[in-house]
């Protein structure tokens, strides 16, 4: 049986419609939600961005390798020099990063790499770290600061091993 000219029309007309477009569908955080959430955190100015596809097909999830020259650091530990992963378009949540400007980037651990796009808090330029609820920002290749709670936990460690040490020589000096 044909079909009625107007499912026939439809069918023609679905079939030579471009697709619908997927776009990256985020859910927005709070600043100190994108730190928390992050693996790092840090500020710098991209001095490389690699493409990794395989011509003559690209996507939109080919692996970018971007370069950074980091200037500050506000969680975890940075090299001068980092470099994190994110993908070629931002359909699929890539942050399309620009040799020679600066960017404060919130990259997620993910498969023993670091990743960062739309999604994971990546702005231009510097932040103010208190926004984020982040300490102040440090130089990159050096420890981060210890923290207060650090400073209480370290303390503790310190004084339970003072007092297990002066119990073991009361207790020696007893027998």
């Amino acid at each position: 049986m044909p079909l009625p000219m107007t499912k026939r029309s439809a069918l023609v007309l679905s079939a030579l419609a471009p697709s619908i477009a997927m776009a990256c569908m985020c859910m927005p955080l709070t600043k100190p939600s994108y730190a928390h959430q992050a693996a790092l955190v840090f500020t710098g100015t991209v001095t490389g961005v690699d493409v990794h596809s395989s011509p003559p097909v690209y996507s939109s999830i080919d692996p970018v390798d971007v370069t950074f020259d980091v200037e500050t650091v506000y969680k975890g530990a940075v090299t001068r020099t980092f470099q994190v992963v994110t993908v070629a378009g931002d359909g699929s949540c890539g942050y399309r990063f620009i040799v020679g400007r600066r960017y404060t980037v919130f990259p997620w651990q993910v498969d023993e790499k670091l990743h960062a796009g739309l999604c994971t808090g990546t702005i231009e330029g510097a932040i103010n770290a208190a926004e984020y609820l982040l300490p102040s920002g440090y130089e990159p290749g050096t420890d981060p600061p210890l923290t207060g709670r650090a400073l209480i936990v370290a303390s503790a460690v310190l004084a339970t091993f003072v007092i297990v040490g002066l119990e073991r020589l009361r207790a020696s000096r007893q027998h």
